[in-house]
């Protein structure tokens, strides 16, 4: 991974900028403090030369032998020198001419009191040439001798000055350049750490929650990186475990049949679930981010939710939904969320149980009407006996075929109602064997042929030859068959026909009983083969709701299953399917499903 430069260039410029004015501070203060003590040296070390000079015997007389030694001194110190008597008088000079002018040089008048000086002057006799000068005073055996004067031109002062200072910068300079580089490699190295977490806190904010840096640099820098990679294991974690409660949220979500809807306090919906979706219809559809109202159409559910948000509590109530025409149990809840809040919405689909309740009472009805009804006219014709009828053979005959025919009807509502009750707990087994279909279809039409001949309705064989033997019991399918028709034909007006069809269909033989009546509306399609459903409106008749329901579960203990389908006044469609005849051998059973 290549790292960013910025931060530790900028951390590198700034300490390089520190440092040369820092180096450039000290330089100048040790130039010029080595100036000032390279002249005070120069200067202590021409007071001790010209003391020197002064002790050597016989430096006061005036002869050539005196020359001679101030010139051997003034070639050795590269410079000039000058030995004055106490009088005034100069002995002896190594660039210049002998006589009293040397007490115009004040420094002389100065030495010759007794006090040493130094100055820096321009020496004519030397062409204008600087030089730096000290003179001290000169005791011969406690009395003033005179004066000796050393001087050495500024120029040789100024050059070791230069090397001097030249030293220093090109030392400067190294140790500046050596520091420049060891604060960039220490720059570096410090923020390296800095900038790998940097790096890493941009993957990690892209989602790279796997991404690690490396624990480098200083103690600082390494406890920061060690820390980021703590973070990012720690939030790895929690992410995880967010996203699998959030899976198992939205499963639940998914999967349960209560509708639910959430809406933040702005009124804009953040979630709906499917069941929500199919409650309340194609309005909730993509309804996340738009308005409550907008995705709720039905105004006593948008009443509900204004009221929780309002009272801060949860509102109950029971709401016909308009559009999917469901009836649903309806609760919102206020949730308090910081500073805001959102509502939850659940919606509880009682229309299953409302239609439950319905079909209930409308069974007890009809069985009670059916019960009543022949108990009824028995009681009557009881008392008629009781009255005297019995007396007429004739009459008593009659009467006691009419108990008769009432009791069979009875019974035979009752044995529908226990076949029904063992078929639904699985109590019932087929005496499974292949057999042929046609039979049972003319014992069937046989069965019903008076009726539909008496109504006016013809009933329409259309089964195909060489059709596959069907594998199960032969009773049960007839049964199955009878129903059918029987339903048709109390539902076919005269002059109707009803027609029933065979064909193979996917290893079944697949039966189809088709009628001209009177049709179905579609929301009853999907409730015709439930125990106790009976369309009042559409195909009111005789019967409890039980025959379909009969059908069905024999059909599905067969293997099998059933439909239905029809437009209103075009007539009704029922199918049922059973499995064809295999290598199965007689009596083996089948259990219902």
């Amino acid at each position: 991974m290549r790292l960013p430069r910025s931060l530790h260039w900028r951390i590198a410029a700034a300490y390089t900028a520190l440092l040369f004015v820092t180096m450039g501070a000290v330089s100048a203060y040790l130039i010029d403090f080595v100036h000032d003590r390279f002249v005070e040296d120069l200067q202590d070390r021409l007071a001790r030369e010209a003391a020197l000079v002064g002790q050597t015997p016989g430096i006061f007389d005036p002869d050539a032998a005196t020359a001679e030694a101030v010139s051997a001194f003034a070639g050795s110190v590269n410079g000039r020198v000058t030995v004055v008597d106490a009088a005034g008088e100069v002995v002896a000079d190594s660039s210049g001419p002998v006589g009293p002018v040397a007490r115009v040089d004040p420094e002389f008048s100065e030495a010759l009191m007794g006090r040493a000086s130094g100055v820096v002057r321009a020496d004519e006799s030397l062409g204008g040439e600087e030089l730096r000068y000290a003179t001290v005073p000169v005791e011969v055996g406690g009395d003033l001798a005179g004066a000796v004067r050393v001087g050495v031109p500024t120029s040789s002062v100024t050059e070791r000055v230069n090397r001097i200072i030249i030293t220093v910068t090109a030392a400067g300079a190294a140790v500046a350049l050596a520091s420049v580089a060891l604060g960039w490699y220490l720059a570096r190295r410090t923020t390296r750490s800095v900038l790998a977490v940097t790096a890493g806190a941009r993957r990690l904010a892209s989602g790279d929650l796997d991404h690690r840096v490396p624990a480098i640099g200083t103690d600082e820098s390494r406890d920061l990186a060690i820390a980021f990679n703590r973070m990012a294991r720690t939030i790895r974690w929690t992410v995880t475990a967010l996203e699998g409660e959030r899976a198992k949220l939205s499963a639940v979500l998914d999967t349960m049949d209560d509708g639910v809807v959430v809406a933040d306090s702005d009124g804009a919906v953040t979630l709906v679930n499917p069941a929500a979706v199919e409650m309340l219809g194609e309005p909730s559809r993509g309804a996340v981010g738009g308005r409550l109202s907008g995705a709720v159409w039905d105004h006593d559910l948008v009443r509900l939710v204004r009221e929780a948000v309002e009272s801060g509590e949860p509102r109950y109530g029971e709401v016909s939904l308009s559009h999917s025409k469901r009836t649903v149990s309806a609760v919102a809840t206020p949730v308090r969320q910081g500073d805001g809040g959102s509502v939850l919405l659940t919606l509880h689909d009682l229309t299953r149980r409302r239609l439950v309740d319905t079909t209930r009472r409308e069974f007890v009805s009809n069985v009670s009407h059916e019960l009543r009804s022949p108990l009824a006219s028995m009681k009557a014709m009881v008392e008629t006996l009781q009255a005297g009828a019995g007396e007429d053979r004739a009459k008593a005959s009659e009467f006691l075929g009419r108990i008769d025919g009432e009791i069979d009807r009875m019974t035979a509502l009752v044995a529908e109602l226990l076949e029904l009750s063992r078929l639904e707990g699985g109590q019932v087994e087929m005496d499974a064997e292949p057999f042929d279909l046609a039979p049972v279809v003319a014992e069937v039409v046989g069965r019903l042929g008076h009726r539909a001949q008496a109504s006016g309705v013809s009933i329409e064989s259309g089964l195909p030859d060489g059709l596959p033997r069907p594998f199960g019991e032969a009773a049960k399918i007839s049964q199955v068959l009878f129903n059918l028709v029987d339903n048709a034909l109390r539902f076919t007006p005269e002059g109707g026909s009803v027609r029933i069809d065979a064909e193979v269909a996917d290893g079944f033989v697949e039966v189809t009983v088709a009628d001209t009546g009177s049709g179905i509306e579609p929301e009853h399609l999907p409730h015709l083969f439930e125990r106790f459903y009976k369309v009042d409106r559409s195909r009111s008749g005789g019967g409890i709701g039980l025959g379909l329901a009969i059908a069905r579960h024999i059909v599905m203990a067969h293997g099998g299953d059933v439909s239905v389908s029809s437009e209103p006044g075009l007539g009704a469609s029922f199918s049922f399917t059973v499995p064809i005849a295999r290598d199965a051998g007689p009596n083996a059973p089948l259990k219902p499903r």
